[in-house]
């Protein structure tokens, strides 16, 4: 033994044998450096994250690009910019051949597929535009979207769906009146009756409501004939509170367009927003949008 000390280094990195060994060259003391030359050499890192595509929704129509591109901007105009950016356009054909391995799967993490017919991609959930159009919505692509705008910005979106589709028909079917206008009047309306009977309509049913409304009220100013109601006394007689409710609901459009709602109308409403075939009804308007 010649009584020297030993200094043992565990973990040693290159950066840190070169620091020792320059010391010793230099006839440093080694011990009383070695913390310095420690934590000078200590590790750092960095992650850098690879490549993942951004989460997308996938719109696509066997009617083609043109139309799935239609139902995709009437998403797009009822979600906020960075969510609307979020919805791209896919080749039915091209989906419904190739799978997942169709390009747009390269370039997006598709998280669902909207359209009017299931390309039937396994592990990519579906909702068909035909459910939206006469529920509403579909959970399949709610579980999507609540994740990118929450339960609130949910129920929004679901409110301007509704409103547009029936904005887009109403837009088609008036010739004379402000149909933006009449929409509004027509809306407060409906949210009256449904305060005032208690009984909430389902969005689709609401979709063709206002449309049917909004051409009542072109028609009663036109003085075009309405539709006679078989059973109209049956009807008055049964239904009192519900004649009540209506009158007082459309009051103001009553006196704003200075026209009166025939009973054998109000029969037809009460009918379809209690009738379960209600959202059907509509089916060939509302479908004609991804067709067009």
């Amino acid at each position: 033994m010649t009584g020297a000390d030993l200094i043992v280094v565990s973990n040693v990195s290159t950066g840190l044998a070169l620091e020792v060994g320059a010391a010793i060259k230099a006839n440093e003391n080694v011990e009383e450096q070695l913390e310095a030359m420690a934590a000078s050499c200590a590790p750092g890192f960095r992650v850098v994250r690879g490549g993942r595509n951004a989460d997308a929704i996938v719109f696509c129509s066997e009617s083609g690009v043109a139309a799935a591109e239609k139902i995709r901007q009437l998403f797009a105009e009822s979600l906020p910019p960075e969510v609307a950016d979020r919805l791209v356009v896919a080749d039915y054909r091209d989906l419904a051949k190739n799978g997942a391995d169709a390009p747009v799967f390269a370039r997006y993490a598709v998280r669902a597929i909207v359209g009017t017919m299931d390309p039937g991609i396994e592990g990519v959930p579906f909702a068909a535009f035909e459910d939206i159009l006469f529920s509403g919505t579909t959970e399949r692509l709610d579980k999507v979207l609540v994740r990118w705008i929450g339960e609130d910005g949910l129920a929004m979106f679901h409110e301007s769906v509704v409103k547009r589709l029936t904005l887009q028909n109403v837009f088609e079917s008036l010739t004379i009146l402000n149909p933006e206008k009449l929409f509004s009047e027509v809306e407060r309306a409906v949210a009256t009756l449904q305060d005032l009977t208690g009984r909430e309509i389902a969005p689709a049913a609401t979709i063709g409501l206002y449309v049917h409304l909004c051409c009542l009220v072109e028609r009663l100013v036109t003085k075009t004939a309405v539709d006679a109601y078989t059973g109209e006394e049956d009807f008055v007689r049964g239904n009192a509170a519900f004649i009540e409710a209506f009158r007082t609901s459309f009051s103001k459009i009553s006196t704003h367009y200075r026209v009166e709602v025939p009973t054998s109308e109000i029969a037809y409403v009460h009918d379809y927003i209690h009738s379960k075939r209600a959202t059907r009804e509509h089916a060939p308007e509302l479908a004609s949008l991804a067709d067009e």
